[in-house]
């Protein structure tokens, strides 16, 4: 199996897999978690094609363990090896501080000690600064998740098509919903104050979509 992220594929109506050292992989089926961003490929390894399986980490999972994180760090085509330690554990996710970024999405998290799979990157968030959390770890700072891999994880059988409809039709749905968002927040300011530049093309879509609306609003009666 090939395991990524969910996020990863969605909208994907075609993909490919390759290996390191360029051995094409042919995914012959597709699972999902239902309540975890997780996604993988059933493929058939080809002979000679150096595809090395990893095991799955079975023991127990312990705050300042060292663990690593790989992945094309930054979208740039390269593998990238980056070491930290567990922060956090949950029962579905793992907090770790190792500096994985954008392009990490759906690469592992290694157990140091075993060479055994933990989890797979999934997102970063950024803490507001608040007087409550001043001075701790979480103000203001930048902290990092993975879903947990588990011999247990729940995986179910779909049809690839079918996910990918689904999955356009919930970010149309969510466009839409921002659209209308953006869009009262338009009628009450008024479409001047969204000047509909090259480098920002949300408010200039909104305000093409809207400026007609604004106007009618805007007649006496």
């Amino acid at each position: 199996y090939v395991v990524t992220n969910q996020h990863v594929l969605a909208g994907a109506e075609r993909f490919s897999l390759e290996t390191l050292n360029g051995t094409k992989l042919k995914p012959l089926g597709f699972e999902i978690v239902a309540d975890q961003d997780l996604a993988r490929l059933r493929f058939r390894p080809e002979k000679g094609g150096g595809v090395k399986p990893l095991k799955l980490y079975t023991g127990a999972l312990a705050e300042g363990r060292e663990v690593i994180a790989v992945g094309d760090s930054g979208g740039k085509g390269v593998s990238v090896r980056l070491e930290g330690k567990i922060l956090g554990v949950g029962a579905k996710k793992i907090e770790v501080d190792a500096g994985f970024v954008q392009g990490n999405s759906g690469g592992p998290i290694i157990d140091v000690t075993t060479g055994r799979v933990m989890g797979v990157v999934v997102y970063i968030t950024r803490e507001a600064l608040t007087w409550t959390n001043a001075e701790t770890r979480f103000g203001g700072q930048v902290r990092r998740f993975a879903e947990r891999l588990t011999p247990n994880t729940p995986w179910v059988d779909v049809d690839y098509e079918k996910y990918q409809r689904q999955a356009c039709l919930a970010g149309d749905w969510s466009s839409f919903v921002n659209d209308c968002a953006a869009a009262v927040d338009v009628l009450n300011r008024g479409p001047g104050l969204y000047p509909p530049t090259r480098k920002n093309y949300h408010n200039r879509r909104v305000y093409s979509r809207t400026s007609a609306y604004y106007k009618a609003a805007r007649k006496p009666g």
